[in-house]
């Protein structure tokens, strides 16, 4: 209020949920707002939307929305599918545009299908509102020559704005897929087209630039 900060509001995973819902979780792993939603990652969360079935380290979102000064669990959001979700960190990273939500899974291991596994390749899931709950309308993989490999942690963070997707990455490869410098570090760049949610292209790869702009262990 005017030059004042006021807390309003305490979230810690417990907030319409009495299930599990915070021992070692990390809960905060990743915050983003838009207007009055909160979607809040819980990377080291073990158990599924209800609280019962625990797999270590899965990871969870909390979705939260605001009326007043009040904040409501709008939903509990955990992979689900082929391989979803085991030492995954779903939530690691994530961020909320209107009716779209963006999760990454740093740590999951297989491919948009659940299968070619591998090990911490990562994931970024977009998921939309569909007016009773968020529905998973896309998964995207790390592109191009040399674009998923072991540890490479795509998703570690994702934005988006006006369409635009941006994810990072550790991968060590420059923009070609050739020159390598491990974990150097890249961004993956994929644009919304069409009226479908579910419709990503990948646009293009950054990496460093420049006199020594990729080094070992840059995480661009």
């Amino acid at each position: 209020s005017g030059s004042t900060w006021t807390q309003e509001a305490i979230l810690d995973g417990s907030l319409g949920t009495t299930t599990n819902g915070r021992a070692a979780d990390c809960f905060g792993s990743s915050i983003s707002a838009d207007l009055n939603i909160i979607a809040v990652g819980v990377r080291f969360h073990d158990f599924d939307a209800i609280g019962s079935s625990s797999v270590s380290n899965a990871g969870a979102v909390f979705i939260y929305t605001r009326s007043g000064s009040t904040w409501t669990l709008r939903q509990k959001l955990v992979n689900t599918g082929t391989n979803a979700r085991a030492n995954n960190s779903f939530g690691a990273s994530t961020d909320v545009s209107e009716d779209l939500l963006f999760v990454g899974s740093p740590r999951y291991s297989f491919d948009s299908t659940g299968s070619n596994s591998i090990s911490s390749a990562g994931i970024v899931y977009v998921y939309s509102w569909t007016g009773s709950s968020y529905t998973k309308q896309a998964a995207l993989i790390s592109q191009g020559t040399n674009g998923r490999k072991v540890n490479e942690f795509f998703g570690s963070d994702v934005k988006y704005s006006n369409k635009l997707l941006v994810v990072s990455s550790l991968n060590s490869f420059d923009e070609i897929g050739s020159s390598s410098v491990n974990n150097a570090g890249a961004v993956f760049i994929y644009s919304h087209s069409g009226t479908n949610v579910a419709d990503w292209t990948f646009l293009r790869k950054v990496t460093g630039f420049g006199t020594n702009g990729r080094v070992a262990s840059d995480q661009l």
